[in-house]
């Protein structure tokens, strides 16, 4: 897996020609990779952004860890399951096969 952080969040639209999300939140790890499947959409219950194309890029927000990540939900009112939440981080994707630290790199479990 990857090591690189996560290291932005975006405030943008979601679309895939059939359907448009326009409040959504996108981890990406930078701006140069806008079309990786490993983006994680916070508002979709961390799943992997497989399907649609970021757009209409309303906001960038730079963070350094989880507990920012965390803030910045609270503060935009973004719900996370506390299912996914385990003292090592937040488990990601469709699977839950990977887990997103402290340090906000994604590893295998």
């Amino acid at each position: 897996m990857d090591s690189e952080k996560y290291k932005i969040i975006l405030h943008c639209t979601l679309d895939n020609g059939i359907l448009t999300f326009e409040d959504s939140y996108v981890l990406i790890r930078n701006m140069n990779e806008l079309d990786s499947e490993l983006n994680i959409d916070i508002k979709g219950n961390f799943h992997y952004n497989t399907d649609f194309e970021i757009q209409d890029i309303k906001e960038i927000i730079h963070i350094n860890n989880l507990n920012n990540l965390y803030k910045y939900c609270k503060y935009k009112d973004i719900q996370i399951d506390k299912k996914i939440i385990t003292d090592k981080g937040i488990l990601v994707g469709a699977e839950r096969d990977c887990i997103l630290g402290n340090d906000l790199t994604l590893e295998s479990i």
